[in-house]
């Protein structure tokens, strides 16, 4: 049993371009060969992707040869190419070199068409996986879990996660604006006037992974209250649960998550 996997391109006037994707072979029918294995999937997603990014871009470079001020095509300065990394693959694209129309007496001679709407080398869809998947577990890991399961490539490392991830934290800091030192920006007469909240609070305490020579553990804890009503609030003891402790001799890493829930009096 043969089966053969084509893309097709339908153009705007019609016209249709079809490319060979991949070709998949079947014997005996048995739990292994049923349906499409791992690597067949990783392999017609990885061609699917090339496709269609090639003909994207085609027709892209080819709707801005014409100046939008005289609709004379601007000639060619040189070619070149650029790689993006996406969660299907990296991708070629063509990053040619135009020289600015006569028309144009403003700005660079030269210019590349593709820096209208190419940001960066990483799709913001991969840029999210590593970020999710790099906060919650080592980048190691998370490497070697995007490599299993998706054709990213063997560029992909831990230290791409950490850069990637760092990036896209320091970019979102950036967005919120300065820190507010203080989120309640009443008076003092106010703030004594809140009372305690209704019912039990509830305290999360994060968890990390702590490498050193000896096994630290450092939690902060966060009460939300005014320092003088501390008194009034009961640690429940028996609430405190460890959901995850593991110790690693060799590396001397640990991770652990505790919860706790916090009632008043």
């Amino acid at each position: 049993m043969k089966f053969r996997i084509e893309v097709i391109w339908v153009s705007e006037n019609g016209t249709e371009e079809r490319s060979k994707v991949t070709a998949i072979e079947r014997q005996e029918l048995a739990m292994e060969t049923l349906g499409l294995n791992l690597a067949e999937g990783k392999s017609i997603l990885e061609g699917l992707q090339d496709f269609i990014v090639a003909q994207q871009t085609a027709e892209d470079l080819e709707q801005r040869r014409a100046c939008p001020r005289c609709g004379r095509a601007p000639t060619s300065k040189g070619t070149g190419t650029i790689d993006v990394k996406t969660v299907f693959g990296s991708v070629e694209l063509p990053n040619p070199r135009w020289n600015r129309c006569p028309c144009q007496p403003g700005g660079p001679k030269t210019f590349r068409p593709m820096t209208h709407w190419l940001r960066g080398r990483t799709s913001p869809e991969l840029l999210y996986l590593e970020t999710k998947w790099g906060s919650l577990s080592p980048y190691a890991k998370v490497a070697e879990l995007l490599k299993d399961v998706l054709p990213v490539g063997d560029a992909l490392n831990q230290e791409t996660v950490r850069t990637n991830l760092h990036a896209t934290a320091e970019r979102l800091e950036q967005e919120l604006g300065e820190e507010q030192l203080c989120l309640f920006d009443r008076t003092q007469v106010d703030w004594e006037q809140q009372g305690l909240p209704d019912g039990p609070i509830t305290v999360g305490i994060d968890g990390g992974y702590v490498r050193a020579a000896h096994a630290i553990f450092i939690f902060l804890l966060c009460l939300f209250t005014r320092p003088d009503r501390l008194q009034s609030l009961r640690l429940d003891q028996s609430s405190i649960m460890a959901v995850d402790l593991r110790l690693g001799t060799s590396e001397c890493s640990s991770r652990i998550f505790l919860c706790s829930t916090i009632s008043s009096d």
